[in-house]
């Protein structure tokens, strides 16, 4: 259980990561700015490329893994003198990268041909790193004065805009989807109050509500301009859904509830 919600969070993030660069592809943060945030996806990938060579994958997921590997690694290489990272170069990576999570959400027995469960875990993805993406942006403002607030801006409401998609599917979600529980059909507002379903509120609190709650207090302190106190914030808000993402995939895996 433990391994594959590892493979889940490290896979989305190696994927879904580079898709940041989108947030300012028309004015790219420079400064090689780009440095770690298209090399954390790259180390991700190497490190994931050692369980993929010695797990049961299928020749063909093999395969697809080396040519996402290798595109990372010449992004990386062919960006890392330059003053950016044009978003562009960051799409083939991400639609392999894509696939390979499609892949492993299929291996997952409850989610199999479940187009659902793999929208949930992209969006799940997304989240988290969006916010690691804001956190780190927010760093980069302490080391680099003159920057114009509208890139922290413009990446805070983009996870505000991805938790509230989230927010909306669970809301809607507790109030239609029902489960297999102890060998009956049970909706989802009956089984949250059980003992097993007690740690879906935490995946609730911690993985959605909290942050989503938080980041106004972001926008109101990115108003006074006061980009550390931000900073501090988003950190926060990044343990948060770190935590409530864990438990998220925990309830995916082992009951199949898409949230």
């Amino acid at each position: 259980m433990l391994t594959i919600i590892i493979l889940l969070t490290t896979l989305g993030i190696a994927a879904v990561y580079p898709l940041c660069f989108w947030l300012n592809w028309r004015e790219p943060l420079k400064q090689k700015f780009h440095r770690f945030h298209i090399g954390l996806p790259t180390m991700l990938a190497g490190v994931l490329g050692v369980f993929v060579l010695r797990d049961n994958f299928s020749e063909n997921f093999k395969i697809i893994f080396g040519v996402w590997f290798f595109s990372l690694i010449w992004t990386t290489a062919y960006s890392w003198d330059k003053e950016f990272l044009r978003a562009k170069f960051t799409l083939f990576p991400c639609l392999f990268g894509s696939y390979l999570l499609a892949a492993v959400v299929q291996q997952i027995p409850p989610l199999q041909s479940s187009p659902l469960g793999f929208f949930m875990v992209l969006l799940s993805s997304l989240i988290v790193c969006s916010s690691l993406y804001a956190m780190n942006l927010g760093h980069w403002y302490l080391n680099v004065h003159g920057l114009p607030l509208k890139h922290l801006i413009r990446a805070t409401y983009a996870l505000w805009g991805f938790l509230a998609l989230r927010l909306a599917f669970d809301i809607a979600a507790i109030l239609s989807q029902t489960i297999m529980f102890q060998g009956e059909q049970v909706a989802l507002g009956r089984f949250i109050p059980t003992l097993d379903g007690f740690f879906l509120l935490v995946a609730l609190f911690f993985g959605t509500i909290f942050p989503f709650v938080s980041l106004f207090f972001v926008k109101e302190i990115l108003n006074l301009k006061n980009t550390q106190a931000a900073t501090g914030v988003l950190y926060v808000i990044l343990v948060s859904i770190l935590l409530g993402d864990m438990a998220y995939k925990y309830y995916l895996i082992k009951f199949g509830i898409v949230l």
